[in-house]
């Protein structure tokens, strides 16, 4: 595996115009310990993730119809609505008189977008770790999460899938769920056949009707799950099974002449704040 290479310029290098030249610094390499307690994502081969991609769009037939004639009907009742308010502002709107929209059936059995598929895998660890009264009827649970991860731009926004997904299914629920990576691209593919201007993650529920076929496609791919948040008595029948220690090599930069590059900050410390006294 290739070594991530960080090319973003640091908020103190923005933030100073005085740059220093490249011949007055050295490349050095410092040791950082990596985090022992994180998830990966499941390795998929590229194979499977086209053919994940084709069983999904299969299933969302109508999507784009009824959302984009939902947009193009909330963008006319909107208009509608504002030249009303600058012709007769006291008098009461009048009430949209078309036929409402039928929801597609398939609708009701996938979550769209990274937010509600967060929200919707967070209520289902708190289920776990709360017990639930006999009135109460929790919402049909997640089974499947499909995510474009290459077209995901900043990593961050769903760097927390994995380990969310890996904390329900280690709380002992007997149907765990999948994470699914989908190829480059192919949230264009999606958000296409959905009618939306985004679609990076897919939730699919276990209430929906093409379920199995989905299964049935993900059959190979790995369950994530966490060791160190089993429970007591399935601790005891496996061993934790931690990544091993594994200690990056971060490539940064320090000043050739260090004792003099403590001076020239302290000059330049000296001078701001003498400018900033000064107002100017």
């Amino acid at each position: 595996m290739s070594a991530k290479t960080n090319k973003q310029v640091s908020n103190r290098e923005k933030k100073s115009n005085k740059l220093r030249n490249a011949d007055e610094r050295k490349v050095v390499f410092k040791s950082v310990l990596d985090n022992p307690f994180r998830i990966p994502w499941p390795n998929i081969p590229l194979n499977v993730q086209n053919t994940c991609l084709a069983s999904l769009t299969h299933i969302f037939d109508g999507l784009a119809l009824y959302h984009r004639t939902r947009s193009s009907r909330n963008k006319s009742l909107k208009r509608e609505t504002k030249g009303q308010r600058s012709k007769q502002p006291e008098v009461e709107m009048p009430v949209d008189q078309e036929d409402p929209i039928e929801t597609p059936e398939n609708l009701k059995h996938i979550s769209f977008g990274i937010n509600q598929t967060t929200k919707h895998l967070e209520s289902m660890i708190k289920q776990c770790r709360e017990p639930q009264t006999i009135l109460e009827t929790p919402p049909p649970a997640l089974r499947i999460i499909f995510v474009c991860r290459q077209d995901v731009n900043p990593p961050i926004l769903i760097d927390h899938i994995p380990h969310s997904v890996a904390a329900f299914n280690s709380s002992g629920s007997l149907n765990p769920v999948k994470l699914v990576t989908l190829p480059k691209n192919a949230e264009v593919s999606l958000a296409e056949a959905v009618g939306l201007r985004r679609v990076a993650v897919v939730g699919i529920l276990e209430t929906a009707p093409c379920l199995q076929e989905l299964l049935a496609s993900t059959e190979s791919i790995p369950t994530l799950s966490a060791s160190w948040l089993t429970h007591a008595f399935e601790a005891k029948k496996r061993s934790a099974e931690l990544l091993p220690t594994h200690i990056k090599q971060l490539k940064t930069s320090a000043p050739k002449d260090l004792k003099a590059a403590k001076a020239r900050k302290a000059e330049e410390r000296q001078e701001d704040k003498e400018t900033a006294e000064t107002g100017g």
